[in-house]
């Protein structure tokens, strides 16, 4: 039987990874119709809280996944621009794309009488499977599939009240300059 990983972000995309290297079967479900999940500006799974001058605060050394180095160019701290590229490039070099279905929501998850879980999704069906994984951002509150865990925040984080300001335009966004992580160089401020 299959398993079925939920999200498409850096961590779903690790896992779909993982599991095809294991020779195990895998479906994907991403809501957005791209992956990237947190790192894609606008993504229109709606639950990404990037804003524009987003930066990781970890460094391209350890952000990397060990089997696809990241760019040099993109920096000691890569923009999200960056890291959205680096995740599409990632799915496209590993064949992962092909298997997750974009654009679906997936509405519940529960355990299966007969084992495994049976995972339903917003065009009505119900799949079962093996085992599944959630990997999807820290903020689980537009999550139907988690709903019923009673573990949302009720909310929201600084940065997608930052995001949600950005988009509604009610205030610039000032340039951020992430800490480094100890041992490292300062980011310097991008050149413009």
């Amino acid at each position: 039987m299959t398993v079925a990983v939920i999200g498409a972000g850096s961590s779903g995309l690790a896992v779909l990874a993982a599991l095809r290297r294991l020779g195990m079967a895998v479906d994907g479900f991403e809501r957005g119709s791209d992956v990237g999940g947190l790192w894609r500006y606008d993504n229109d799974n709606r639950l990404s809280s990037a804003y524009a001058s987003l930066r990781t605060n970890v460094s391209r050394a350890r952000m990397q996944y060990p089997s696809f180095p990241m760019p040099s160019s993109y920096g000691d701290f890569p923009h999200h621009r960056d890291m959205a590229a680096y995740l599409e490039a990632y799915a496209d070099a590993f064949g992962l794309r092909e298997r997750i279905r974009f654009g679906v929501t997936v509405e519940r998850v529960e355990p299966d009488p007969d084992g495994g879980w049976r995972v339903a999704l917003d065009d009505g069906s119900v799949r079962r499977y093996r085992a599944v994984v959630v990997a999807v951002r820290a903020v689980l509150g537009a999550v139907p599939a988690v709903r019923a865990l009673g573990l949302l925040r009720s909310e929201p984080s600084r940065s997608e009240q930052r995001a949600e300001t950005e988009r509604s335009g009610d205030a610039p966004s000032p340039p951020e300059t992430p800490c480094p992580a100890a041992g490292e160089q300062p980011l310097r401020p991008p050149v413009r």
